[in-house]
């Protein structure tokens, strides 16, 4: 169980990284997921956390996210673009019992911001995207005793 905040924290703020190409007025068919699709490490304060694999849903404004973690568990989130909320809402559940909900309320070109929870971690988070091999998160929130937590990390492209 010591893994569900710091998975809940890396998989939400993905799940917004990918949304941040989407342009919330856009209303064309272009595949605004492209770029997020593939293999990422995950890498917290310069320490291996997992990696994910995001492919794009066919026919529709979402990814599918497959976590692998250090310990052998692994979650699988579904993200998407809901356009008459302008929002991104993610959920994901994970083998050991955790998961995970992100609603993100202000998303442009290359940085998504919004709010995460769970069980035992709730708070805010940001991704900005630094490339297309490259994003930025940081999130700030509260553990279950109360106590402010901020986690900075980065999503490097494998393949």
């Amino acid at each position: 169980m010591k893994y569900i905040t710091t998975k809940a924290m890396i998989s939400l703020i993905a799940l917004t990284i990918p949304l941040t190409s989407i342009d919330a007025g856009a209303d064309d068919n272009s595949n605004p997921w492209i770029w997020m699709t593939g293999r990422w490490e995950i890498v917290d304060d310069g320490v291996y956390q997992g990696e994910v694999t995001w492919t794009k849903i066919e026919n529709a404004d979402a990814l599918l996210g497959h976590y692998v973690w250090p310990d052998s568990s692994y979650s699988t989130e579904v993200a998407g673009w809901q356009p008459n909320r302008g929002v991104i809402v993610s959920t994901a559940y994970g083998t050991d019992g955790s998961f995970w909900n992100i609603e993100a309320q202000n998303v442009t070109a290359n940085r998504i911001q919004g709010r995460m929870w769970n069980p035992i971690f709730e708070g805010m988070f940001q991704v900005t995207k630094e490339s297309n091999d490259r994003m930025e998160r940081v999130f700030t929130g509260f553990d279950q005793d109360g106590n402010v937590k901020t986690v900075t990390g980065y999503f490097n492209r494998i393949e």
